[in-house]
């Protein structure tokens, strides 16, 4: 029984092992074929049930339409030529996002038809399009209208101190780099001009342009030569220091004429000492000497002596005593200093000397302006007029860095409008517009001084509605200028020490005992 039993037990476990392993197929099988069933849906489009998409719609293509368009109505005709000077894309449209037609190389002359505020309409080989104005010019920068000079070149002289040779013909930095310069009475090759610029054989393959303008046919006198000018200069007495003024920056020259060399160039606010001055050609120079400080450490102190021409100078920064100011200009008289103080939301001008500037020119020292948070105020030191002009010679402080200065210049003209004698910054009447203003009141004759006897409010008018513009203390001294008419008086008006009128009642005054 043994021996049978254990042989059907070893048959029914091979049974068992091979059975096993064809479902394991049978399985690797189907999910073979499935996979390949899915894979062939994806391919054809179609459902994982085999069957077609009710809603499959073909692929459609379009072709894109012409983005070109043509300048609208309002675009303004026009036949020019204009010119790059840089490369620039020929677009479809006027606008920097436009497809590009074509790319136009720098120095190509274009004819223009058409433009708007920022493009031309062109021509450019067989085809129309846009290009920004940022790009081209107007100006002739090819030199196309140069007209070539008898014999096809000559020699001609720089007749100014410094000549500047342009790359084009066009003194216009955007399109025109500066290729170097001539000085004067160099000599040059021209090839031709067009009245305004000449078109020069600068070397052997190079042609480049200068102004025609500064050309001559012979040379000229050596504006440095300073045989011509001896005996037209006189020591000047003291060898005083004066400042530059009027002009943001002068040069100091060789000699008294403007197509000397320069020696050094002198900003606005620098101090000379002058030697001599004369008059040449109608014109005054002064023969100064300057004082050059070092450009780095280690380096000493150097002196330059040049001329200047008069009108860029002045005797004063602003730093010149009162006295000294006087010497200068006898027309004005000193005052008692009164204070006074620039209206709100206003500026003035203080000036080095008692002239308007020409147009260009600069003679401003300071700009005081008050604002709500801060009232400038200056004291006038004396007063004078001047062809016809009233002044005010007065001193004033400036920030200097960190610190400040005082200054003293003059102020004139409707300036003197935009003072006031009210610390407040707010604009002050005359005694007789008060009076008309305030009929009721009647002016004293004479003006009395007198104190308070209290502390007294000042009103701007003679209501007590209103908060006082200020209070003084008992026995500060005023002057009484008008009051109430009749027997009744309650009403007074006062000029303070700063010359600024006030209301005030009657009783607080010691004239009212």
């Amino acid at each position: 029984m043994l021996p049978f039993d254990r042989t059907i037990t070893i048959n029914r476990k091979d049974t068992t092992r091979k059975m096993m392993k064809k479902r394991i197929v049978a399985l690797l099988l189907a999910g073979l074929m499935s996979a390949a069933a899915l894979t062939s849906c994806r391919v054809q489009n179609k459902n994982p049930g085999g069957t077609e998409p009710e809603n499959s719609t073909p692929t459609q293509t379009t072709t894109p339409t012409n983005p070109y368009q043509p300048p609208v109505e309002t675009w303004q005709d026009v036949d020019k030529k204009v010119y790059t000077f840089q490369e620039v894309k020929l677009r479809q449209q006027a606008t920097n996002t436009g497809a590009a037609l074509a790319s136009i190389p720098k120095e190509t002359e274009l004819h223009c038809i058409k433009q708007s505020q920022s493009w031309y309409y062109v021509e450019y080989e067989d085809q129309q399009g846009y290009i920004s104005k940022a790009s081209v010019t107007e100006a002739n920068i090819l030199g196309t209208d140069m007209v070539a000079v008898e014999g096809g070149s000559k020699v001609m002289y720089v007749n100014t101190e410094t000549l500047n040779i342009r790359l084009y013909p066009s003194d216009n930095n955007n399109f025109s780099d500066k290729m170097g310069s001539y000085k004067f009475n160099d000599e040059v090759t021209v090839l031709a001009t067009n009245g305004k610029w000449a078109r020069i054989q600068y070397s052997e393959d190079k042609i480049y342009y200068v102004s025609w303008t500064y050309l001559s046919e012979t040379k000229g006198e050596d504006p440095n030569d300073l045989t011509k000018y001896e005996g037209l200069f006189n020591d000047v007495e003291g060898e005083p220091t004066m400042y530059v003024d009027n002009v943001s920056q002068v040069k100091l020259r060789k000699a008294p004429n403007t197509s000397s060399s320069e020696i050094l160039a002198l900003s606005k606010g620098d101090s000379v000492t002058v030697l001599k001055e004369g008059i040449v050609d109608d014109k005054e120079w002064k023969y100064v000497v300057v004082r050059v400080e070092p450009k780095k450490p280690g380096d000493g102190v150097t002196y330059e002596r040049g001329y200047i021409s008069a009108d860029c100078l002045s005797y004063t920064n602003g730093e010149m005593s009162l006295e000294d100011l006087l010497k200068l200009y006898p027309m004005f008289t000193a005052t008692e200093a009164t204070t006074m103080y620039v209206l709100l939301d206003s500026s003035i001008t203080i000036r080095s000397n008692p002239v308007f500037p020409e147009e260009g020119e600069d003679n401003s020292l300071s700009n005081p302006q008050s604002t709500a948070e801060s009232i400038k105020s200056l004291k006038v030191l004396a007063n004078g007029e001047l062809d016809g002009v009233k002044w005010f010679l007065v001193e004033s402080t400036k920030k200097d860095g960190e610190t400040e200065k005082i200054i003293r210049g003059f102020v004139g003209g409707k300036a003197l409008e935009y003072l006031t004698s009210d610390p407040n910054g707010k604009k002050t009447v005359t005694i007789e517009e008060l009076l008309l203003k305030y009929p009721e009141f009647e002016k004293l004759e004479t003006p009395v001084t007198v104190k308070t006897v209290s502390e007294a409010n000042c009103y701007g008018t003679p209501e007590t509605t209103k908060d006082p513009l200020k209070k003084l203390d008992a026995d500060t001294q005023v002057t009484l200028v008008a009051k109430e008419e009749g027997n009744f008086v309650t009403w007074a008006v006062i000029q303070d020490s700063q010359g600024a009128l006030y209301f005030v009642h009657f009783d607080r005054l010691s004239q009212a005992q």
